[in-house]
């Protein structure tokens, strides 16, 4: 049972992004045609057709958010993937409750260590999908474990090595680059600048260059 829920929405008709080749995937190349949707009708389309059209899951979204506030519920709606609000909203919630994130993929525990303040509430990260047997990951502590160079450098190897909006590289496994940022000085200095502020195209085109070497041996 949890206390004041805050719900928060990617955006599906924000335009073109990065994400559209996963959510192509992800659709197996369905799409629908735009429903118009209204509190009393009876939807009888097909699942995979009626989320194959971002403008009828956009429109969805929209109208359940309604329903939720009119329930006593706060509801965030991002700009495009919800993954940084959601993170950014727990964060802040943590500063003073007990927090606990619901949600699946490994941006969001990549985005909660990183950001996460030791100095904060409790704040875990649960997964509610049946095979995963309400898995709960408790961040303050996962990232008290790790150390700060780990967790300040994570979204580093994260995006570097494939992920929703990057390709995954030829031949390289997946733990390589947190392995690397232990043992590799080159890539720990670029893990570092690259999640330092203020970076160029430039910058962070010399870094991935210099990353994408060690990680093959060069």
């Amino acid at each position: 049972m949890y206390g004041k829920p805050r719900i928060v929405y990617d955006r599906y008709n924000n335009g073109p992004s990065t994400k559209d080749a996963t959510h192509l995937r992800r659709s197996c190349g369905v799409v629908g045609p735009t429903i118009k949707f209204n509190p009393e009708m009876v939807c009888n389309a097909r699942k995979e057709h009626l989320r194959g059209n971002p403008k009828n899951k956009q429109a969805f979204v929209q109208y359940l958010g309604d329903v939720l506030k009119k329930n006593g519920c706060q509801v965030l709606h991002a700009e495009g993937d919800a993954d940084t609000l959601i993170v950014n909203t727990s964060v802040t919630c943590a500063v003073n409750v007990t927090t606990v994130v619901i949600g699946e993929n490994t941006d969001l525990l990549v985005l909660l260590l990183h950001h996460a303040d030791l100095r904060s509430r409790p704040l875990f990260l649960k997964s509610e999908l049946k095979t995963k047997k309400h898995k709960v990951i408790d961040i303050l502590s996962m990232k008290t474990r790790l150390g700060p160079l780990i967790c300040n450098s994570l979204p580093f190897p994260h995006a570097i090595i494939g992920y929703d909006t990057t390709s995954r590289l030829f031949g390289v496994a997946k733990g390589l680059p947190l392995k690397k940022i232990k043992t590799d000085t080159d890539f720990k200095a670029a893990a570092e600048t690259f999640c330092t502020k203020g970076k160029t195209t430039a910058d962070i085109i010399a870094l991935g260059e210099k990353a994408l070497v060690s990680l093959y041996g060069g």
